[in-house]
């Protein structure tokens, strides 16, 4: 029998009434989290070369209950410092993280709301799910998040979401009926996730639960409002709380316009939401909300609600939009034209395909969905689709993501790398020889794939992919840490 962590007093009894009997098998869980699990980003490149890059690393991983998401079973050294990783190849996200936007099931052109986007994995799962088609809101309020919600919107290619920095309880009067779909992963306690974050239980008490689910319900409650009749609203935490859930969603039917779906989650082992609790009984059809354990699927614990809105909450307070990418967005300046005129020339990109989204000029070019350029803003937006290109200085240069997005475009002044020694030292910014003419600026490929872009001097192609804090090693002899 495994040695079982030792827990306030506070934990053992709010999980005897939750799981009686079984509150065992979920402390066992706590002492064996699930090994690693990520997704493909189908924004980049292609499925096969996503694993030949993840292959070339030794990283092994076999596919998981959930369509398109693997697991790590042998790893070199820890999957977020691989080379897929730093390239948006994949997403590390736990299994039961996935299923949020699953279950919200966005269609690409829709608009999607994000109320507490940080620090991207749903979002840009979304952005997956959606094609790079329609438009998302990112909001989230924390500015240390705010920072890994940019850089992972950047990293994976998302040119359709816009990052907001407001109180989530501020979106529904802001944004009234403005969105489809609306995602509320809501902060909580964060029990469900004791398996991989032991810390949560030596701050957790039943006060902060009530504190979180006074938020909790604010925050739904602004969601609802900024969800359009006969939207969808998906709420879920990762705590087994029923303060933080069952009557979080209670309230939401008891308050407003709205009805509870249910959810399918095919390979999954689901269990209906709590009616009865220790602390009162909830709606009957609290039964089509579910609850995910982590000694019944390889994942950690959540807790997600599916709601539809049946009718208008009635007149909105009316706010004046006061920024939007309209306007920053000129696409007769001549300025513009140039820059992108310049940017086919030299790598014989259609023209054509800078008509297909939406250009506007910021510190330098950026890229956004067509849908993004309508929606307005109650603040300048922390960014707004991808920065494409610098305009600085006396010529324009594609950025990393520019040259990750419209890269396999160019019929021009791209360089393939020839086998992984030459892959490995260009991603660790080291000079490689070459007897091509002095450029400034061409692209790098390998495999007919482009992984970034370069300058040639004196001789030598010199990386300009963004400095990481570590060394990638492709060919190195790394010996795999099994993760089972």
């Amino acid at each position: 029998m495994k040695q079982l962590v030792e827990w306030p007093s506070d934990l053992y009894r709010l999980l005897d009434a939750v799981l009686g009997a079984e509150s065992r098998l979920f402390e066992e869980c706590a002492c064996e989290p699930p090994p690693p699990s990520f997704r493909f980003n189908c924004l980049k490149h292609s499925r096969s070369f996503q694993d030949e890059i993840l292959s070339l690393e030794n990283f092994q991983y076999e596919s998981s209950p959930l369509p398109g998401a693997q697991q790590v079973t042998l790893q070199p050294r820890p999957i977020g410092k691989s080379l897929s990783h730093f390239l948006g190849h994949i997403y590390i996200q736990d299994l039961a993280s996935m299923l949020p936007p699953l279950v919200l099931k966005p269609r690409p052109g829709d608009c999607v709301l994000d109320l507490c986007a940080a620090p991207g994995s749903k979002t840009t799962q979304l952005a997956a799910i959606m094609e790079n088609r329609g438009a998302i809101i990112a909001n989230d309020v924390a500015t240390r998040r705010l920072k890994s919600l940019v850089f992972n919107l950047r990293r994976t290619g998302v040119t359709i979401a816009a990052v907001t920095k407001f109180f989530g309880q501020q979106i529904g009067n802001l944004y009234y009926e403005c969105f489809d779909r609306v995602l509320i992963d809501a902060p909580c306690s964060a029990l469900g996730t004791i398996g991989k974050s032991p810390e949560v239980p030596s701050w957790w008490t039943p006060a902060r639960s009530q504190r979180l689910a006074a938020s909790q319900r604010q925050l739904i409650q602004s969601g609802l409002k900024a969800l359009r009749p006969g939207g969808v609203l998906v709420y879920s935490t990762c705590t087994i709380v029923p303060e933080e859930n069952e009557r979080v969603i209670n309230y939401a039917l008891q308050n407003f316009p709205v009805v509870l779906e249910k959810i399918s989650l095919p390979g999954f082992q689901l269990r209906p939401g709590l009616t009865e609790t220790s602390s009162g009984s909830y709606s009957k059809e609290l039964e089509k909300a579910v609850r995910i354990y982590p000694f019944e699927n390889p994942c950690e614990g959540f807790f997600i609600a599916r709601l539809r809105k049946t009718d208008s909450f009635g007149t909105p307070r009316h706010r004046r939009p006061v920024a939007g990418l309209h306007t920053h967005c000129e696409p007769d300046d001549a300025e513009v034209v140039n820059s992108l005129t310049e940017i086919a020339d030299r790598f014989e990109i259609p023209r054509g395909t800078f008509e297909e989204g939406l250009v506007w000029r910021a510190a330098g070019l950026g890229w956004s969905s067509p849908e993004l350029g309508k929606l307005p803003f109650f603040a300048v937006p922390v960014i707004a689709g991808l920065p494409i290109a610098h305009t600085r200085g006396r010529f324009t240069k594609l950025t990393t993501e520019g040259s990750h997005l419209f890269g396999s475009q160019a019929r021009k002044n791209v360089v393939s790398l020839q086998g992984p020694e030459e892959l490995e030292a260009y991603t660790n910014r080291e000079p490689i020889s070459t007897e091509l003419s002095p450029s400034r600026q061409i692209l790098v490929s390998f495999k007919d794939s482009v992984v970034g872009h370069a300058i040639v001097d004196k001789g030598q192609i010199l990386s300009r992919i963004p400095r990481i804090g570590w060394r990638f090693s492709l060919t190195g002899k790394d010996r795999g840490v099994t993760t089972r």
